[in-house]
């Protein structure tokens, strides 16, 4: 007999833990939004470089909650080739260079690739590694969402002294993605 109640109250704890653990609809949930940017660099060599621009507001994810919003955060970071008519077949230099700078015109980093092949990042995109202090530096400027409700960052693509590919002119597409995530309030 003793063994039942014991058995009923495992049951009662067991049932009570699982509806207090339960899904609530009025926690905050959250989004990731990956800010893309293509950028097209194109010249006579040896140097080719162009910079655009990657903005909040672009992102209907971002637009449609921004009432909602409680915070941003930084999630990571990468380069890839894209493989466009536009591209010159072989291009290769001796470096290229991924520069993120935010609207205020602080730079938040800048990275020369491994492999100064253009071709080497269309099927395997480069990771860049934040450090702790960028990702502050990303984290606090996303932090001013409220105050300015389209930040924008401005990414470069320089490829510096080309060696091979068809041309001149050379050219290169890269886009360079941010991958940010937002915390919804429902």
């Amino acid at each position: 007999m003793k063994n039942i109640y014991n058995l009923k109250i495992l049951i009662l704890i067991t049932l009570a833990s699982f509806s207090f653990q339960s899904c609530d609809i009025l926690e905050n949930f959250f989004l990731n939004l990956p800010m893309k940017q293509s950028i097209t660099s194109t010249g006579n060599g040896p140097t080719i470089s162009e910079t655009e621009s990657i903005c909040l507001g672009d992102y209907d994810s971002y637009s449609d909650n921004i009432d909602k919003i409680q915070s941003i955060e930084y999630v990571a970071a990468l380069y890839r080739t894209l493989d466009t008519p536009q591209l010159t077949p072989g291009l290769a230099g001796q470096n290229i260079i991924v520069e993120v700078v935010n609207g205020n015109g602080v730079p938040i980093f800048t990275r020369t690739l491994p492999s100064a092949v253009a071709a080497d990042y269309i099927d395997t995109p480069y990771k860049v590694e934040l450090t702790t202090s960028e990702i502050a530096l990303v984290n606090n400027y996303l932090a001013q969402y409220k105050v300015n409700n389209n930040l924008c960052f401005s990414a470069t693509l320089t490829m510096n002294n080309i060696s091979a590919g068809q041309g001149p002119p050379y050219t290169l597409t890269g886009e360079v993605e941010l991958l940010v995530k937002l915390e919804v309030s429902p």
